[in-house]
């Protein structure tokens, strides 16, 4: 019923609009009657949004740098969401710093007085207004305090369980900037421990660890020691991307992206965390199988030959699960070949070429990239170079690159047990 209504009351209103509009000289004496529909079928369906907030306001920049705003809404029924793409910005001094249409901040120019502060407004189209601060100004950092953003468990950190780190930013003269962004995140004290650029900790060892989280702004260094606890994840499950659970059936040159869901020990949290990036990853047969146990894509197998064989996860001194996985189709192929075949390839000084190790299997009617799962090498890396790059997807492939001297180089690849090359010659 009531989008019937809201149905009547769009076709009305829209109607109004039109017979409005034939009286309007520009598109701009349109506007108010485009918002005053909009409103009024905001207000039926609820969303109207009533009282705006800029998310990190007060943020310093130095010239050349961006930040991104958010703003947050709050409805006339009390509910809050993002609103960053709804709203108008603007910038109050564009001389200073410019905001795009997305609430992209960049700094332009350096401004001396009021702490280099200028104020940007976000607008809603009905005239609901917010206004935050941004200062662009050089001035030193004299201290960067480290924490933990969530989990929030102070100098703990529970293996295998991302954790969100954030840096409290303490300018000379005296503005403070909690941040993750613009940061240079680093940990110290492991071999598996991995930070990520976005301030994330990944942590998958079965032995407590003491590491050193460190962040860097302009030369100034913050740290925080955190101390691991192998023993918090007590168990895990694993699913592929439709939810489906053990046993797992997929065909020879298919991909199936798993995931891996973590409990904690019921008395810590009862929340259940997707443990997929901090967990290891392991095909018991290999030859069956191959599964990326790094990048975004970490988890994701591709069938190889025919058979069943065990897909491990672990995690923490706890976790661990076995999965079954049947594999079904041909196992002997027509031809391997890196990219469309050809044995020679021509690179100038510093440019690069994507190759891809391709197999046709046996009654096929396309080709499989396996790439990711057979061993490359470069026979000269004074001429050449090369590095496996978009690991666990379809692109996947080894990355070279000609240096800035003159020759050949030649590139292997050997998957079961048989070898193709490609010979670069490099040329000014």
């Amino acid at each position: 019923m009531k989008s019937r209504q809201l149905f009547s009351l769009y076709v009305g209103l829209t109607a109004i609009l039109m017979f409005g509009m034939t009286g309007c000289k520009t598109e701009g004496d349109s506007e108010p009657l485009v918002n005053a529909v909009k409103k009024e079928v905001a207000l039926n369906d609820g969303t109207l949004i009533t009282s705006l907030t800029i998310v990190q306001t007060d943020t310093r920049l130095r010239v050349g740098e961006s930040f991104q705003l958010t703003a947050e809404g709050t409805d006339i029924n009390g509910n809050k969401r993002d609103v960053t793409k709804e709203v108008s910005w603007k910038s109050g001094d564009t001389t200073t710093a410019t905001v795009n249409d997305s609430g992209l901040i960049t700094a332009v120019a350096y401004k001396e007085d009021n702490q280099g502060f200028i104020d940007i407004t976000a607008t809603t189209f009905d005239g609901t207004i917010t206004t935050g601060r941004v200062s662009v100004k050089q001035v030193a950092v004299t201290h960067i305090d480290i924490s933990q953003k969530s989990p929030a468990t102070g100098d703990s950190v529970y293996t295998c369980i991302d954790t969100q780190f954030q840096a409290k930013v303490i300018y000379e003269d005296g503005i403070e900037n909690t941040i993750i962004d613009r940061i240079s995140w680093s940990v110290s004290g492991s071999n598996t421990a991995l930070m990520e650029s976005n301030g994330i900790l990944r942590t998958s060892s079965a032995s407590q660890e003491n590491l050193t989280v460190s962040g860097m702004l302009y030369g100034t260094t913050g740290e925080k020691p955190v101390t691991t606890d192998p023993a918090q994840l007590i168990s895990m499950i694993v699913t592929d991307d439709k939810d489906k659970s053990d046993p797992f059936s997929i065909n020879v040159g298919s991909r199936i992206k798993f995931k891996s869901i973590g409990n904690l020990n019921p008395t810590t949290s009862t929340t259940h965390y997707n443990v997929t990036q901090n967990a290891n990853w392991l095909v018991k047969n290999a030859e069956l199988a191959g599964i990326t146990t790094q990048g975004s894509l970490k988890g994701s197998l591709l069938a190889l030959k025919p058979g069943e064989t065990v897909v491990e996860v672990n995690c923490g001194s706890k976790a661990k699960t076995f999965s079954t996985l049947k594999i079904s189709g041909e196992s002997q192929y027509d031809s391997l070949k890196i990219n469309s075949g050809d044995e020679n390839l021509t690179l100038k000084a510093g440019e690069s070429a994507e190759l891809k190790l391709l197999i046709k299997y046996k009654n096929y009617t396309s080709t499989t990239n396996i790439s990711e799962f057979a061993a490359w090498e470069v026979d000269n890396n004074s001429l050449l170079t090369g590095q496996l790059i978009n690991h666990g997807a379809d692109n996947a492939n080894f990355k070279i690159t000609a240096g800035q001297s003159t020759g050949s180089a030649k590139v292997i690849a050997v998957y079961d047990n048989t070898t193709v090359s490609l010979t670069v010659t490099m040329t000014n």
